[in-house]
């Protein structure tokens, strides 16, 4: 197979410039494979056909020919849009557009050939979805699309949307802001334990040395072009992988300029009034505002891009914590319904009434009742308890203070 590569990519992601050219890595990863079989009318398998494969973003190029058995394949193949041309004497020149090939993906695109001239062309436009046959890995897609419309909530972490791929738990967060600043999700896959969920960002794991059950960053969602998550039959270069596998695809410039701007806003009027609350207690104050945009375009047409990307959420609020103390009777060893008053969000007491809160109150002494000498039958055993009750409430008082 012979490949042509005109330039490669590049992109700008949080405010660092990045220039690339596209070479042979051959992590697949980080690429795509695009696949086919090509036959005339009757089902018959047409050789040495020329096959070409354009992205119709950045203008590379990958040209391959099929074999005798009428099959091409072409591999390490950026995610992208494409077009795929097929031409062989005899035949009419068949074409595809709008091919959308994800990282770590195989699409498959096949070809009938109209006996013609090559001059004449047969165009599609688009193709009903196919199943996937090529390989047997369990897989599911989130598109751009499908990340900018579905509603996020607060902070819009893509990793919120993971829950509407089968066999994934609602991601739940996971240690305080400065133990976890990305504020990256904790999730299960198919009942694996939560550190076998592996996140990789254009193939670089993100794995938490010190938390290994979340990532150690979370990119912006509107610098994601894609998120493929692989539950079952992975390849083996997907390495710390056991529940499932979410790679993450970041945009990439192309030869136009594109770009994009956005604001939320969020504040404590728009949340629902703690039920614990007291009456006479407004809400706490909560403001968070998550702005920013991405841009990117080319630096030199169909051989070098960039793409830009920044985010900020600023985010002030203050709390409250409301505590319970154990009662005067609680402290002397009386857990009944009694001595376990309810707090009473509306009057702010935890008995329910208007009345004032519990006051601790101090136990009365109990006198010292002298040792009796009885022995002898259960009225000597009773006596005897009695007579070391002083010692118990003593011993209670001394662990229980008043």
């Amino acid at each position: 197979m012979h490949r042509t590569i005109p330039g490669g990519h590049a992109w700008l992601l949080f405010s660092a410039l990045i220039l690339s050219a596209a070479g042979a890595a051959r992590a697949q990863v980080l690429y795509g494979t695009l696949v086919g079989s090509v036959t005339d009318a009757t089902g018959g398998a047409i050789p040495n056909a020329a096959v070409k494969v354009t992205n119709e973003g950045t203008g590379q190029q990958w040209n391959t020919a099929t074999n005798p058995a009428g099959v091409y394949s072409v591999s390490t193949v950026p995610p992208g849009t494409y077009e795929v041309a097929i031409t062989a004497q005899g035949f009419r020149t068949f074409t595809r557009r709008n091919v959308a090939l994800p990282a770590n993906a195989t699409v498959r695109v096949n070809a009938v050939l109209e006996i013609g001239q090559v001059t004449e062309s047969v165009e599609v436009s688009a193709a009903a979805a196919a199943l996937q046959t090529d390989t047997m890995d369990v897989r599911n897609e989130l598109p751009a699309g499908d990340l900018q419309n579905m509603p996020v909530p607060v902070t819009r972490n893509f990793q919120n949307l993971l829950v509407t791929v089968p066999g994934i738990s609602p991601p739940q967060n996971a240690h305080s802001l400065s133990a976890n600043p990305s504020r990256s999700l904790m999730m299960n896959a198919n009942g694996a334990t939560a550190q076998s969920v592996a996140v990789r960002v254009d193939g670089a794991t993100t794995w938490n040395s010190w938390l290994p059950h979340v990532g150690g960053y979370v990119p912006a969602l509107e610098a994601i072009e894609n998120v493929n998550v692989q539950t079952s039959s992975y390849e083996a270069e997907l390495g710390y992988a056991g529940g499932a596998a979410v790679n993450v695809q970041i945009k990439s410039g192309t030869n136009e300029f594109h770009g994009s701007g956005f604001w939320y806003h969020n504040n404590q009027h728009l949340k629902a009034r703690p039920y614990f609350l007291p009456a006479d207690r407004g809400k706490e104050k909560r403001i968070l505002n998550q702005f920013g945009g991405t841009f990117g375009g080319p630096i030199r047409r169909n051989k070098l891009f960039f793409f830009a990307s920044y985010e900020g959420t600023p985010d002030r609020q203050s709390s409250f914590q409301l505590g319970s103390v154990p009662t005067a009777p609680m402290r002397t060893g009386d857990f009944s319904q009694a001595a376990r008053p309810i707090y009473d969000p509306l009057t702010g007491n935890p008995d329910g009434s208007g009345r004032q809160p519990l006051r601790r109150q101090p136990a009365p002494r109990q006198p010292h009742q002298p040792h009796h000498q009885e022995t002898g039958g259960s009225d000597a055993s009773a006596q005897h308890g009695r007579s070391r009750a002083p010692g118990q409430q003593l011993l209670r008082q001394r662990f229980f203070p008043l």
